[in-house]
């Protein structure tokens, strides 16, 4: 790999999907009904969201020959399989789902190839490292044009007499610096050859479809509950103080009478129903994600930041009762920066535009580890981006709720509670041989 410095302009193609609903005022189609909470209420479903090309001349030509080929992605694959596809369980759902799906991946296999391939990405370490070296020179500089001079305690001072750090100084410094090294200087940025991040996608997703499952991360303090319950216990059942605690605050999500309202049931009701699943009888989800590729989130869950233990699924049970989304369905969280556009697509973060099924989230999922691999070099240990990068996953909620005959192993990758899961090994015999526990390097 070999990149090289430029930007482009941003393609965003073509997104089309029915019979879902946008919530947009200004994409009202046919009207239906719905039941909610004992009253009957209309959302609007959407209509072809139309997304204008980068330009005439085909410039992303490439991607329907070397990508969506292989990817199984293109328009013949998508109407081959649409009218083959049989589903058992949850059949207009699932249909649905299926006919989103290939629109939304080809339009996140563009924007992925777009934001590495043609606009690129900043290279922060060595942008810190020029703006930290500017920083100390113009202090130095500044300190001697004011004199050289410190104090009696030895503190360096200005012409005025007052500490050479005065916030004063301080923002003429930073305006310098910035003049000198602006945040968004052009020259700062990478592109990756396209070839090369190609062959990575291939060798990414081989990975991906070798061993890939769905996981559902827990904190310790509540697999306890799991046990004495014998299930995963949908939001829905959960205690009254977990609920409260969901309760959080977050942006602010705008209701079907366009009412701001923070709550948690009622942002998770908002985006139930643009997935099609809240009027569903005994749909109750449960909210896994999807682990594999090179990544550890086979041994550290998909989503570790909701807890350190991990239910790993036995999926041969979950058939037509699992669909996909990049990132969170209920708000903008865990979507990777390259699909940030589709955020903007509806009021409800896009979501509609996030859907996928099985085969296509394995291709999301490939995307997002990638997007982790090509950005780590250029952050360094002060950007967090190992923090910011462990929020980002493709959710799977799981419909009909799931008890511990559909979990085929616990994974404990936290050698603090080693010693409490041992004893919840005495406890609950039944459960102990799924415990295991993970000898995985910390990452640095």
């Amino acid at each position: 790999m070999d990149p090289k410095s430029g930007i482009w302009c941003i393609l965003i193609s073509n997104m089309s999907f029915e019979n879902f609903p946008t919530g947009d005022a200004g994409e009202q189609g046919e009207q239906i009904p719905f039941e909610a909470e004992g009253q009957e209420e209309k959302i609007s479903f959407a209509k072809e969201v139309k997304l204008e090309d980068k330009d005439s001349n085909g410039d992303f030509e490439f991607l329907e020959k070397e990508v969506f080929t292989n990817l199984g992605i293109t328009a013949e694959d998508e109407k081959k399989y649409l009218d083959g596809v049989e589903h058992q369980d949850n059949k207009e759902l699932m249909d649905k789902v299926d006919k989103v799906s290939f629109p939304n991946i080809r339009d996140s296999v563009k924007m992925f190839f777009d934001y590495y391939c043609e606009k690129g990405i900043y290279n922060h370490e060595k942008m810190r490292r020029e703006r930290k070296e500017a920083e100390e020179k113009a202090w130095a500089d500044f300190w001697q044009a004011e004199g050289g001079r410190t104090n009696e305690e030895g503190v360096k001072i200005d012409s005025r007499n007052r500490p050479l750090t005065h916030w004063e100084n301080g923002r003429m410094i930073e305006d310098r610096v910035n003049a000198a090294h602006p945040l968004d200087y052009e020259g700062n940025k990478i592109i990756f050859d396209r070839k090369d991040v190609i062959q990575k996608l291939e060798e990414e997703l081989a990975k991906v479809r070798e061993n890939s499952t769905l996981t559902y991360n827990v904190h310790y303090d509540a697999v306890e509950k799991i046990f004495e319950a014998g299930k995963i216990l949908p939001m829905t059942e959960q205690p009254e103080d977990v609920r409260l605690g969901m309760k959080k605050t977050g942006p602010k999500v705008l209701d079907m009478f366009g009412s701001a309202d923070d709550d948690y049931d009622d942002r998770r009701r908002m985006s139930e129903e643009v997935m099609g699943i809240h009027a569903q009888k005994n749909s109750k989800p449960v909210y896994a994600a999807l682990a594999g590729g090179s990544d550890k989130s086979l041994e550290r869950g998909a989503a570790p930041q909701y807890g350190e233990v991990v239910l790993v699924f036995s999926e041969d049970k979950l058939r037509d009762r699992v669909i996909f989304v990049e990132g969170d369905s209920m708000n903008p969280m865990g979507m990777i920066d390259a699909i940030r556009p589709k955020e903007k697509s509806s009021v409800r973060n896009g979501l509609e535009h996030r859907m996928l099924n099985r085969a296509h989230a394995e291709v999301a999922k490939a995307i997002y580890n990638l997007s982790r691999q090509f950005e780590d070099p250029y952050y360094g240990k002060e950007d967090d981006l190992i923090g910011h990068k462990a929020v980002q996953y493709i959710e799977a909620p799981i419909l009909g709720g799931v008890d511990m005959s559909y979990i085929k192993e616990i994974v404990v990758d936290f050698p603090e509670i080693e010693f409490g899961m041992e004893g919840f090994k005495k406890d609950y015999p039944q459960y102990a041989h799924l415990i295991r526990f993970s000898k995985s390097e910390s990452e640095d």
